[in-house]
């Protein structure tokens, strides 16, 4: 299977396919800029000068994430210890959302792996949320950490 980002090919160099993880990492084949921005649908392109590892992602921060299907969105972070390794948000994603990124002002927090729902309690009632892989996780995994510097 050839993988394909605005018509150029990608090389899959590493991933993991097995629960809780279900993450990839590409690279382009031939020419291509390597910088430190993710796009964020109609919010733009953010510059990312800093990452944020799980152990200082704690349940009540804002955490805004960015999803083909779904578009950008801001949230909260519900837990930092979903599956022993994913961040828990109230955040909805759907199919197509998978890799997106998620983030906060200029700093990269982890990228999308899946959607979750859970009973919160009679008064709130069912959440449709979901969890990411955080960057540590990624960077453990895939040997593999966003780019950041600031000019």
């Amino acid at each position: 299977m050839k993988y394909y980002f605005r018509y150029i090919e990608l090389h899959r160099e590493n991933f993991i396919h097995q629960p809780p993880l279900d993450v990839a990492w590409h690279t382009p084949i031939g020419a291509w800029p390597v910088v430190n921005q993710i796009d964020v649908g109609r919010w733009g392109i953010k510059d990312i000068w800093s990452d944020k590892w799980r152990w200082a992602q704690h349940p009540g921060d804002t955490v805004c994430k960015y999803g083909r299907a779904t578009g950008p969105a801001c949230g909260f972070i519900r837990s930092n210890s979903y599956n022993g390794v994913q961040v828990l948000t109230d955040i909805s994603v759907d199919h197509g959302d998978s890799g997106g990124p998620f983030w906060l002002g200029n700093t990269a927090y982890g990228t999308t792996v899946l959607q979750v729902t859970w009973w919160e309690d009679w008064e709130t009632g069912w959440i449709r949320g979901s969890a990411y892989a955080p960057v540590d996780q990624l960077y453990n995994e895939l040997h593999v950490r966003p780019l950041t510097w600031r000019p």
